[in-house]
């Protein structure tokens, strides 16, 4: 049986041995239970200081909500206002409501 293996091939095979080998000595360390596992994630420690002006539980790049400062008038200075709070108005709401139900509709094939 005369096989005819090319240098490209032995030196494939080779490397692919290497790495098993490689890799069974790490697994026989960790059972045996020299080596730490690998951890994932943030390295453990310290947080990092929060950037100046950053809210901490605010998405970094979103501006806080401006709050007016009042002064001792009782006012507000001019150019820095609150902004108040939006709402539907029960109209609009089933107007939205009835739109994804078409839409639902549609993408189950109802309609």
């Amino acid at each position: 049986m005369n096989i005819s293996i090319s240098a490209d091939a032995l030196r494939r095979a080779a490397a692919i041995k290497d790495q098993i080998d490689q890799l069974e000595a790490e697994y026989k360390a960790i059972l045996a239970g020299e080596i730490a596992p690998v951890r994932r994630g943030r390295k453990p420690g310290p947080k990092p200081a929060l950037k100046t002006g950053a809210v901490p539980g605010r998405k970094p790049g979103r501006p806080a909500k401006v709050v007016a400062e009042i002064d001792e008038n009782g006012e507000a200075p001019v150019g820095r206002k609150t902004r108040k709070k939006r709402k539907l108005t029960p109209e609009a709401r089933a107007r939205i409501v009835a739109a994804v139900k078409a839409r639902w509709a549609r993408e189950k094939g109802v309609a």
